[in-house]
C-alpha cells in the first residue's frame, strides 16, 4: 500500500479516536494523522538509494527505524516532519505530535494525547491493510494497550475494533472525495 492511503487511513482513525476521547481538536488530530509520516518523503527526495537501504536494513535487522534513519540521514522521519511543519508555519502542536507519534508516552504536555491518537491510528491503518510498503513489518504490531489507555477513559477495545472495521470505508470515502475535488 502506498504512503498516501496509509496517511488517509491514519488521519480518519486519528480523528475518530480524538472524537471519542474528547480531545480538544479532532480536526487537528486528522491533520496530524495525515502528516505523521511526511518526513519519509523528505528522506526519499533527499536520497532515494539511502531510503531504500534504510527500508532494507530495517527489514533485515529489525533494529529501531529511527536509529537506522539517523545513521543514513543524520535525522529521522519524525525530525524531518517536525521541521516541515515549522517551515510551513503550522501550529507548533502539529509538529510536536508528528515528532512524538512513534513514542507518544514519552511526550508531555497537551500534545501527548493527540500523539497517542496518531500512534494508535497508525497501527490501525497498517492492520487494516493500509501499511506503507517500505516498512511492511509495521503491520504486525497491534495498538499498544498502554497508548490506548493514555487516550483517556472514553476509549475502549470496542471503540478500537469499531474504528478498525470502519477504516476501509472511511479511507475509500476520503480518497474518492479528494479525487473528485
Amino acid at each position: 500500500m502506498n504512503l498516501w492511503l496509509h496517511s488517509l487511513a491514519a488521519a480518519a482513525a486519528a480523528k475518530r479516536l480524538a472524537e471519542i476521547a474528547r480531545l480538544d481538536d479532532p480536526s487537528e488530530a486528522f491533520l496530524c494523522g495525515l502528516l505523521h509520516d511526511v518526513g519519509f518523503l523528505v528522506e526519499l527526495q533527499r536520497d532515494p538509494a539511502a531510503f531504500r537501504k534504510v527500508a532494507h536494513d530495517r527489514e533485515q535487522s529489525g533494529r529501531p527505524l529511527d536509529a537506522i534513519e539517523d545513521e543514513a540521514f543524520g535525522a529521522n522521519h519524525r525530525d524531518f516532519g517536525r521541521e516541515l511543519c515549522e517551515q510551513w508555519k503550522l501550529p507548533p502542536s502539529i509538529g510536536e505530535v508528528i515528532a512524538a507519534h512513534d513514542a507518544p508516552l514519552e511526550a508531555s504536555g497537551p500534545s501527548r494525547a493527540a500523539a497517542c491518537a496518531v500512534n494508535v491510528a497508525d497501527a490501525l491503518a497498517a492492520a487494516a491493510g493500509f501499511g506503507f510498503l517500505a516498512f511492511p513489518d509495521a503491520a504486525a504490531a497491534p495498538p499498544d494497550p498502554s497508548v490506548v489507555a493514555a487516550l483517556g477513559i472514553g476509549i475502549g477495545d470496542d471503540d478500537v475494533e469499531a474504528i478498525s472495521a470502519a477504516l476501509p470505508t472511511l479511507t475509500a470515502e476520503l480518497r474518492d472525495a479528494l479525487a473528485a475535488g
